[in-house]
């Protein structure tokens, strides 16, 4: 489980490596959300929702991660 397993949120955690290369070019905010959860979140949402461009991936994923995890911040989208 994410929250337990400290190697599940190392940086050296492929999931972790997959979203600095792919979504931090494109979204890096300081959001109060570790980035090990939005990798999680991420890398679960592009398996079962993405196959886009990676832009629109990473874009929509900004869109459910604010509008289910973080609404308050939700205007940022």
């Amino acid at each position: 489980m994410w929250a337990e397993d400290e190697d599940e949120r190392s940086d050296d955690h492929p999931r972790m490596q997959e979203y600095v290369k792919d979504v931090l070019p494109f979204f890096d905010e300081d959001d109060g959300i570790p980035n090990s959860l939005k990798a999680l979140l991420y890398n679960r949402y592009t398996h079962w929702v993405g196959g886009y461009a990676l832009a629109d991936d990473v874009r929509k994923f900004r869109e459910f991660l604010y509008s289910h995890y973080r609404p308050d911040l939700k205007s940022r989208t």
